[in-house]
């Protein structure tokens, strides 16, 4: 179990991803980011929420926070229910979710995407699967893919052109802390 006051929140990276900003905001609404004597909270990224959660469970010194949205969560869930519980859940808007381009966008062939916004690419788009809405902007910024569907955040630090915003989606996100040795027991 993390100790009090310096909570390390493992989650779904890079920078600019819908759970880098709920986690911060679930630090600031339990006073955890404010916390003064004691070593700040950190909120560490990572490609994937397997990967976070595997650091999480070396170092045993925070929570994973995820999306309900996240493509794979039931298999993140069930294949770590001898080592992970849930123990809290808030709604909270994501970002607004745009399709933007480094291109024009009657130039645009592929979209880099995450899988779980992946129906607001239109059909006639080739699909270029990202590990998050923030690597979608990455790979769309570095010329592997020609517009990307990403947080307006993302795009904005990727200086890509927005074509179209699709809005913010109130979305669920999920606090899950390792299981105590005697709730594991019984």
């Amino acid at each position: 179990m993390p100790t009090a006051g310096s909570p390390t929140i493992y989650t779904l990276g890079p920078e600019g991803t819908n759970c880098a900003t709920a986690a911060q905001w679930w630090l600031d609404s339990r006073g955890d980011s404010k916390a003064s004597g004691v070593t700040a909270p950190r909120i560490v990224l990572h490609e994937t929420l397997e990967q976070a959660f595997d650091e999480l469970a070396e170092k045993q010194d925070g929570y994973l926070l995820s999306c309900a949205a996240y493509p794979d969560l039931h298999t993140l869930i069930f294949t770590r229910l001898g080592d992970m519980e849930l123990c809290d859940s808030f709604i909270m808007p994501t970002h607004s979710m745009v399709l933007a381009s480094r291109t024009s966008a009657n130039r645009i062939k592929s979209v880099a995407t995450h899988p779980a916004p992946q129906s607001l690419v239109a059909s006639q788009y080739h699909k270029v699967f990202a590990n998050s809405n923030a690597d979608a902007a990455v790979l769309c910024s570095t010329g592997k893919a020609d517009a990307c569907v990403t947080t307006v955040v993302a795009a904005d630090r990727h200086e890509l052109n927005v074509v179209q915003d699709f809005g913010q989606v109130p979305m669920a996100f999920l606090v899950h802390s390792l299981k105590r040795a005697d709730h594991a027991q019984g």
